[in-house]
């Protein structure tokens, strides 16, 4: 690392630089489209009737696609196999492993969402940035060990720290140039186009030259500079240059940090780079614009774009030019009076056989030219995206709701590739935000605010227990709309009740992001439940006088199956009779007492010695006599 110079880097830079030259070209057509920024060819701008007519079909059809992504809500699913280190197991089946991994899911994404908050349309940026160059290209940065780097003041570290460790910056992926190897994500170099005060801010001590210049001019702060930003798996280094264009990327300009290792861990770089990239496309291309297969790929290479806005403006403008061409001949005539207060008007010729009258035929747009331009619109939508993402409105005339809701589901389908490359890179941020908590020794913390309990659980990722050799997630970003909800919830009882499936995985496939959580919170809400009802059961049978019934029932049949085994022991052991009755006696002996509901009993009630005079005595009750002589049976008797 002693060896390694700036020098060195930036001609690694440099190669870097001329490589993606036709790649810049191709982002730079996309991005134009997507900005609706065009310019008629030089001999139609030069015609003064010509009046750019520009189509909005490419910038609608990325609108439709962030806008059909934006209602998807990331789930994420750590594997239980991540945990099993940390939850002192060896099985990724077991119960601990699986809450586990529930309680980071909750703390990851807890930590991910603050770093989102940190600068709007996060979410819409990602899957922009996907749709329309099929790349996504980020960097994450803890606050702690980036301020720590840069010798940021105490009062901005704290107020950064107001929104959590993390931050997530994504990057233009015409600023981003990413070179990969058969195995992973070599090296990454962001040249970004920033004002001199910018650069102070972010830098701070390290930009004393340019702080210098701005001191001596107020003015020099709006001065643009070109930041590069190296990084390997050997060092990172960072200057930056004078000037709006990235080609002086092999310039001295001013070093803000010389080539050292990014994250160093015991001498040695970390073994990854904080680099987020996930990019789609076909990997065998061997040109890079070709590799990228974004959705204006083919309004690009077809040149549809181009020749959609020619024949509008042709079409368009030349109706507007001859919009108030003359329409009316007089032939002969000296005086004409035209009267416009009739419906459909009025000529008066004056009369003589030399009077003449004609009207020119308007033809309005040319009809082959408009076909032609509907044509080249539609071949435009068909290259890209669905009509329904882009209008709402059903396609065919469908009003059925089921019908449009397939329509929907089946235009999202078609941009799956984009999906996943959103997907990929929320994946990134998770993974290497347990990176850099193994390697920097700090806890990622994350909470659940429960509104309807008024309760807030606190969970914590003990950087010490993270094993970087075994992180397995995955993201999946699913749609959070109604009939989606429902569709769900109609499949998972059909697995329910055919498929014999464990709770907790139905909870799975709806998309619950703590299966474990919710179902003890359910058997928890299942003794809650039976619980009240018990209760509830209670007052109604002691509203209906039934309950204190039921108790001197039960109260009768306890005596009658006591004194049935011989009676009870009334002076054993120098108890009383009421200390030697069982719990369940006792119950009964109050039951029976004064004390007791048969003091409330209603006098219309029949008496036990009524109901069973047999039973009252000991020989009715027992059969034998105070000797234990079987009595005899008495006629008539049962």
């Amino acid at each position: 690392m002693a060896d390694r110079k700036i020098e060195d880097i930036r001609k690694i830079a440099e190669y870097m630089v001329d490589k993606d030259k036709k790649l810049r070209e191709a982002q730079l057509d996309y991005q134009r489209m997507s900005r609706l920024d065009y310019q008629l060819p030089p001999v139609m701008r030069n015609l003064q009737w010509a009046r750019p007519i520009i189509s909005t079909r490419p910038y609608d059809a990325i609108r439709g696609a962030v806008r059909a992504f934006a209602n998807l809500r990331e789930r994420l699913y750590v594997h239980p196999m991540t945990c099993i280190a940390a939850a002192g197991v060896e099985n990724d089946e077991s119960a601990a492993a699986i809450l586990l991994a529930n309680q980071w899911e909750r703390a990851l994404q807890w930590a991910q969402g603050t770093a989102a908050r940190r600068k709007t349309a996060f979410r819409a940026s990602v899957m922009w940035s996907s749709v329309n160059y099929h790349e996504v290209v980020g960097r994450l940065i803890h606050i702690p060990t980036e301020f720590k780097l840069l010798g940021v003041g105490a009062a901005r570290e704290r107020a950064a720290l107001r929104y959590g460790d993390w931050a997530i910056r994504v990057e233009h992926p015409m600023s981003a140039h990413t070179e990969y190897s058969d195995y992973m994500l070599e090296r990454a170099l962001n040249a970004t186009v920033k004002t001199a005060i910018q650069l102070v801010d972010r830098w701070g001590d390290r930009a004393k030259e340019i702080k210098d210049k701005i001191v001596d001019d107020p003015a020099y702060a709006s001065q643009p500079y070109v930041e590069f930003d190296y990084v390997d798996y050997d060092a990172r280094a960072v200057w930056a240059v004078e000037g709006e264009m990235e080609t002086s990327v092999t310039e001295a300009g001013i070093a803000l940090l010389e080539p050292q290792p990014w994250l160093e861990i015991e001498g040695e770089s970390a073994p990854f780079l904080p680099i987020l990239a996930a990019a789609g496309g076909i990997d065998f291309e061997d040109r890079p614009e070709h590799q990228r297969k974004p959705l204006l790929y083919a309004v690009r290479q077809a040149e549809l774009w181009a020749i959609s806005n020619i024949m509008g403006t042709i079409n368009y403008s030349k109706a507007l030019a001859e919009a108030n061409a003359p329409i009316h001949i007089f032939k002969g005539a000296e005086r004409v009076r035209v009267d416009h207060t009739r419906p459909g008007g009025r000529i008066d010729l004056p009369p003589g056989p030399y009077s003449e009258y004609k009207r020119i035929q308007n033809y309005g747009l040319e009809p082959s030219m408009q076909q032609s331009f509907d044509r080249v619109e539609d071949a435009i939508s068909r290259a890209t995206v669905a009509e329904i993402l882009v209008t709402g409105l059903p396609m065919g005339g469908v009003e059925a709701y089921a019908a449009y809701n397939l329509q929907v589901q089946t235009a999202l389908a078609s941009l799956g590739d984009f999906k996943e490359v959103g997907e990929g890179f929320y994946d990134q941020v998770y993974e290497k935000m347990l990176l850099i908590s193994h390697y920097t020794g700090q806890d990622i913390v994350g909470y659940n605010v429960d509104r309807e309990k008024k309760k807030i659980d606190k969970y914590r990722i003990d950087s010490a227990k993270i094993n970087p050799n075994s992180i397995y997630l995955e993201t999946e970003m699913n749609p959070d709309v109604p009939v989606d909800r429902v569709q769900r919830l109609t499949a998972a009882r059909i697995m329910s009740e055919t498929l014999n499936y464990s709770p907790q995985r139905i909870y799975k496939f709806l998309g619950e992001s703590d299966p474990e959580g919710a179902f003890r919170e359910w058997k928890r809400w299942q003794m809650d439940l039976a619980d009240y009802m018990g209760k509830l059961d209670r007052m109604k049978s002691e509203a209906s006088g039934q309950y204190e019934r039921d108790v001197i029932a039960m109260a009768q049949k306890m005596i009658q199956q006591n004194m049935s085994q011989g009676g009870i022991n009334a002076g054993g052991n120098g108890k009383t009779p009421t200390e030697a009755m069982s719990p369940e006696m006792q119950v009964a002996d109050r039951a029976m007492s004064a004390e007791g509901p048969m003091a409330g009993m209603d006098s219309t009630m029949t008496p036990p010695i009524e109901a069973s005079p047999e039973g009252a005595t000991k020989e009715g009750a027992t059969g034998m006599d105070r000797g234990g002589t079987p009595q005899a049976e008495v006629p008539g008797g049962p």
